[in-house]
């Protein structure tokens, strides 16, 4: 589900489900240009 809403790879790490205490997911950041900012909610770039 997460990957289906972020569009992106994720990768489930630890479930408590298994046994572990937490569960724990790996979620990639893909990196931007310092000189536009971050990427607006919307996806765009800032004004």
């Amino acid at each position: 589900a997460f990957a289906d809403v972020l569009g992106t790879h994720v990768q489930r790490l630890a479930t408590i489900a298994r046994g572990d205490a937490a569960c724990t997911t790996h979620i990639p950041v893909e990196p931007y240009s310092t000189s536009s900012g971050p990427p607006t909610p919307d996806g765009g770039n800032p004004a």
